[in-house]
């Protein structure tokens, strides 16, 4: 996750601050173990925003709409929701990037089940994404 910290350093992209305590707490609640990749992403950003685009992390209000234990128990109801995947993204139209905390592959989901594979690596999805927004 160093070319994302880098990345957010040269960008000037504000990040916020999140706790061991947090993270851990985060984990309890949605009964899962974040692998090392989304535990970086989330020492590194906590929740990250960067022109139009509003990841979901933590470090937000409990009820922010950008807070991922309320998305993620919110997605969760669907039963084609996979129980052990991260969202990351709002893509529009009811879909979603996601992150497998057991492959550590980012899909697209949607209500109707997943859609695809968008990267085999949470640091390249997110650098991807933000490049193209930057272009």
């Amino acid at each position: 996750m160093n070319i994302l910290k880098d990345f957010i350093k040269s960008n000037a992209i504000d990040v916020i601050s999140v706790s061991e305590e947090q993270i851990l707490q985060a984990q309890q609640i949605l009964k899962l173990d974040f692998d090392t990749d989304y535990l970086s992403y989330l020492q590194i950003c906590g929740q990250l925003e960067f022109e139009y685009l509003e990841f979901y992390g933590l470090g937000v209000n409990p009820n922010s709409h950008l807070n991922v234990i309320k998305i993620y128990s919110l997605l969760k109801e669907n039963d084609t929701y996979p129980k052990k995947a991260l969202p990351l993204l709002d893509l529009g139209d009811g879909h979603y990037s996601i992150y497998d905390i057991e492959t550590g592959s980012v899909l697209e989901w949607t209500k109707d089940g997943l859609v695809g594979q968008l990267s085999q690596d949470l640091e390249q999805y997110l650098l991807n994404t933000l490049n193209q927004v930057k272009a």
